[in-house]
C-alpha cells in the first residue's frame, strides 16, 4: 500500500517520517483532523503553522487541510512530536463572515460590507433558505482565498431571519445548520483541487457497508 504525505511542494513516503502514531478523525460541523505523531530525528518536526498538508494512500488523497499545531512532547524516556493538520473547517474559523448592506458614506448612500449580518436574509432584503445562506458564507469564505470549493447543498430546510455581529464564517455556517437537524457536512477530497464541501440531510443518504475485515484495520469507533 502506498502512503505519502505532501507538506507544501515536498513529498514524504510515510516510512520516512518516523511515525509512531497516524490518525484521521472525521467530524461532523466542526474541522476534520489528521494526528501524525513522529519521533524527535523527523523531518515533520520542522513542518510549519499553516503549511498545506495532505495524505495520499495508493494515488488518491483522502485528506487536504493546514497544520494548526506543531508541539513537541516529553516523557521520562523520550521526546517526540505530535502534528495536528485540520481541513477547511478550520479556515472557515478565521474568516469573519460580511454581509453587503446600504450605509450612508460622505453623505452618499452606497453598499458595503459590513460584520453585522442577518442570517436568511440577502442584499435585496428577501428571505432567502438555509441552502442559499450556506452557499453565501462558502462563496464569501472562498473569496477569503478559504481552500474548498462547493460541492452538494441538498437541504430544504427554511429558517427564521437572525441578526448576528461579527461572527466567523463557521460560527455562521453552524447556526444557519441548527434549523436542519438531521444535516451532514462532509467533505471530498479525492480531487486535485480544493476539498468538495458538501451539506445533505441523512435521510437521502445512500447507506454504505464497509467491510472491517479488509485492509490492514487495527481498530475502528464509529459516532453517530
Amino acid at each position: 500500500m502506498s502512503e505519502i504525505i505532501k507538506i507544501n511542494n515536498a513529498t514524504f513516503d510515510i516510512s520516512e517520517l518516523r511515525a509512531t502514531k497516524c490518525k484521521f478523525v472525521r467530524k461532523n460541523l466542526s474541522p476534520d483532523e489528521f494526528i501524525l505523531e513522529v519521533d524527535a530525528s523527523s523531518p515533520a518536526k520542522e513542518w510549519a503553522y499553516d503549511d498545506t498538508f495532505e495524505f495520499w494512500q495508493n494515488n488518491v488523497r483522502r485528506f487536504k487541510g493546514k497544520i494548526a499545531e506543531n508541539k513537541k512532547l516529553h516523557s521520562s524516556a523520550t521526546e517526540h512530536f505530535c502534528i495536528i493538520a485540520k481541513n477547511g473547517l478550520y479556515e472557515l474559523e478565521q474568516i469573519i463572515f460580511q454581509q453587503p448592506s446600504k450605509v450612508y458614506f460622505n453623505g452618499n448612500l452606497t453598499t458595503k460590507l459590513r460584520s453585522k449580518v442577518i442570517l436568511g436574509m440577502n442584499e435585496l432584503s428577501t428571505k432567502i433558505s438555509i441552502a442559499e445562506q450556506a452557499t453565501k458564507i462558502l462563496q464569501y469564505a472562498i473569496e477569503k482565498n478559504a481552500d474548498i470549493q462547493i460541492g452538494n447543498i441538498s437541504i430544504k430546510n427554511e429558517m427564521l431571519f437572525d441578526e448576528c455581529v461579527d461572527l466567523t464564517c463557521a460560527e455562521a455556517l453552524y447556526k444557519i445548520l441548527k434549523w436542519a437537524p438531521d444535516c451532514f457536512v462532509w467533505f471530498d477530497y479525492s480531487g486535485n483541487d480544493a476539498p468538495l464541501l458538501n451539506i445533505a440531510s441523512r435521510s437521502n443518504l445512500t447507506e454504505k457497508q464497509v467491510d472491517t475485515n479488509a485492509g490492514n484495520i487495527a481498530d475502528y469507533s464509529v459516532n453517530r
